[in-house]
């Protein structure tokens, strides 16, 4: 078997992996950025998810999910950065997971009041 042959059948799986990851990462900020009481939106009352999070008192870990997003893509990065961006199914694969997690952290909270601020009333 030729060694430049074995290369490239292990590139093109490390690749594949990184892919894979990248699609774990995306699935695990969907599911993190979800309040717990975002099923309770029905139009009438509740209309959108800053009146979940008006309404209901829940644990919100929206921005620890975020961090620990962010942390997680950091190797694939880095991996990006030593290929010098030349392997463009994770390129896109990047560009995808940072448009939905822009989405899932930003924009859909944007109009809301306390967007990350927490208030304490005594």
């Amino acid at each position: 078997m030729n060694t430049k042959v074995g290369k490239n059948h292990l590139r093109n799986l490390l690749n594949i992996l990184i892919i894979i990851y990248i699609l774990f990462i995306m699935f695990f900020s969907v599911i993190g950025s979800i309040p717990e009481y975002q099923s309770a939106i029905n139009g009438e009352d509740i209309k959108n998810v800053c009146d979940v999070l008006r309404v209901f008192v829940s644990d919100d870990f929206r921005g620890i999910s975020a961090i620990v997003t962010q942390v997680a893509i950091v190797p694939v990065v880095f991996y990006c950065i030593k290929k010098k961006f030349k392997i463009k199914s994770i390129n896109v694969m990047l560009i995808l997971f940072y448009s939905i997690w822009i989405w899932n952290f930003i924009i859909k909270y944007r109009n809301c009041l306390g967007f990350y601020v927490y208030t304490t009333s005594s």
